[in-house]
């Protein structure tokens, strides 16, 4: 029946151009019947998504997460001092706090500590796939590494970690926090140099 009903599909829609797998939520209730019912639209890229928030993350260890970073804002001299005030203010005018799906990115072992060094991911493989492509053909084929180079780079993959990390959105009267000035203006660090249409790569001074 599949196959058939995918070739009817194919002839009453012959521009249809197949997308990959998608994933939502789905709940069976045996007082209802043994049908499976969807909750959410099947729109999501990856299974966790779904797992992790079907109606946004629950139950008592949520609870307590939301109560804890209620009053949760950047205090450390390492921040400027313009967010540090920034922060604070936003544990006053928006105290609610919605916890948003887990995301992964890459971080490198640095003097001070672990420090992110590439862009999140929705997920711990795209993370590593990031990475991957980073040190074994993007950054080589943007810097013109040389062999002993590439090998050089291809061991200093081992000072990266792929972390977990959480995140979420204040909430106010007013409804959700809007981005604030001091993050909207500020310049963040390039990880590559400028590439002109040309291809021409500007390094910067």
């Amino acid at each position: 029946m599949r196959e058939a009903a995918a070739v009817d599909a194919s002839l009453r829609r012959p521009g249809s151009a197949l997308r990959g797998p998608v994933f939502g939520v789905a709940e069976q209730d045996p007082s209802v019947g043994p049908e499976w019912r969807v909750l959410k639209p099947m729109v999501n890229g990856t299974p966790q998504i779904c797992r992790e928030t079907p109606n946004g993350p629950g139950g008592p260890m949520a609870g307590a997460t939301r109560a804890g970073l209620r009053d949760f804002a950047y205090r450390g001299v390492r921040f400027p001092g313009d967010v540090r005030r920034d922060r604070s203010g936003a544990v006053l005018t928006h105290p609610g706090i919605v916890l948003l799906p887990a995301c992964f990115g890459v971080v490198e072992r640095e003097r001070t500590g672990w420090e992110p060094a590439l862009a999140l991911r929705p997920t711990a493989h795209d993370a590593r796939r990031v990475l991957y492509d980073a040190m074994a053909e993007m950054w080589p084929m943007l810097y013109r590494f040389d062999e002993s180079t590439k090998a050089l780079y291809a061991k200093a993959a081992e000072e990266f970690r792929i972390c977990r990390a959480g995140r979420l959105v204040r909430t106010g009267p007013d409804g959700p926090e809007p981005a604030a000035p001091v993050r909207r203006g500020r310049v963040r660090a390039k990880i590559h140099p400028a590439l002109l249409e040309d291809g021409t790569i500007i390094h910067d001074g």
